[in-house]
């Protein structure tokens, strides 16, 4: 008699537990990660940026979706945009299985020193 009367709390704090917890859990990626690289190759068609990475390492191929920012000289711009051989600002996400895809690339136009004259 004495098990039941203390199995009663239990039970009571464990369902005042499981009624406080959320209903189901949601797994949220990670914040985008940055790496400056130079933009390789693009493939339009199939929407994927080779990468290369003068000091430092990352993703050797990204691609990106209709959610992807392209920010050229602090606007918003297409990905017809982006050139090869521009260097960026690439912000990533890696999934569990794909390629990593870019959030947000970001670069600036390289004014010539003669152009400032």
């Amino acid at each position: 008699m004495h098990m039941r009367t203390q199995s009663k709390p239990i039970c009571g704090l464990l369902l005042v537990i499981a009624l406080l917890t959320a209903p189901h859990a949601e797994a949220h990626s990670p914040r985008a990660r940055e790496v400056a690289a130079i933009i390789e190759t693009i493939n339009y068609d199939k929407r994927t940026l080779t990468l290369n990475y003068p000091q430092g390492h990352g993703p050797r191929e990204v691609v990106w979706n209709k959610g992807t920012t392209f920010l050229r000289n602090g606007k918003l711009v297409t990905a017809a945009e982006l050139k090869e051989r521009t260097p960026a600002t690439i912000y990533y996400k890696s999934p569990f299985f794909g390629k990593p895809f870019a959030t947000k690339i970001v670069w600036d136009d390289k004014s010539e020193p003669e152009a400032s004259k």
